[in-house]
């Protein structure tokens, strides 16, 4: 996928501008946490956890959203602090 293998490098907004805006998209907990992974990358931390939230609410599997779940404490624990 283009859009993440722009974003494992410091060109993270330009995976955020790849991924294609598609409401077929908005169900997809890969989609989300894609999106949030940009964002906390660009320190755009709010935008991140929105995203995260939205991924773990759609994911279905026990170990993404404990995987995404720790994503979240992440962020809220550098939002905090």
């Amino acid at each position: 996928m283009r859009a993440s293998s722009l974003g494992a490098t410091p060109l993270s907004q330009a995976g955020l501008d790849a991924i294609p805006q598609r409401a077929v998209l908005e169900i997809s907990h890969f989609y989300h946490a894609m999106r949030g992974t940009f964002a906390a990358e660009l320190g755009k931390r709010a935008a991140a956890l929105v995203h995260f939230r939205r991924a773990e609410s759609l994911a279905t599997l026990q170990a993404e959203r404990e995987f995404i779940a720790w994503r979240i404490e992440e962020y809220e624990g550098n939002e905090k602090g």
